[in-house]
């Protein structure tokens, strides 16, 4: 997986999410420096309408498998500006990230080779 390939598959979700996705706006989270997994699988539950959201479901229904991991690899090297997490969310994240169907071997062992 290059991340190469992830920024320029994550340019129609630069609108809300913002180019290094930090999003300006506070509906819209930042995804900046979220973990790979995460965010793969938040996409994959979008597309499969495990989560509900006509928006997002619009995006990621357009998206092949590699693509969500693609984009999720790009969003996890970005760096997250400013803000805080809130704390209670933190602790949820390992918990939601390691949520049956969050593994893809496209995805690797943690180690991100560019």
């Amino acid at each position: 997986i290059k991340s190469v390939l992830g920024k320029t598959k994550f340019a129609a979700c630069a609108a809300c999410h913002g180019m290094d996705g930090n999003s300006a706006a506070p509906t819209f989270p930042k995804l900046a420096g979220q973990n790979a997994k995460y965010i793969y699988k938040q996409l994959h539950d979008f597309k499969t309408m495990r989560r509900n959201n006509a928006m997002m479901l619009g995006f990621a229904t357009a998206l092949s498998d590699q693509d969500m991991a693609d984009i999720a690899v790009y969003m996890s090297e970005q760096k997250l500006a400013g803000g805080a997490a809130k704390p209670d969310l933190v602790a949820r994240g390992p918990v939601v990230a390691q949520a049956p169907g969050a593994e893809d071997p496209r995805l690797g062992s943690g180690e991100i080779h560019i």
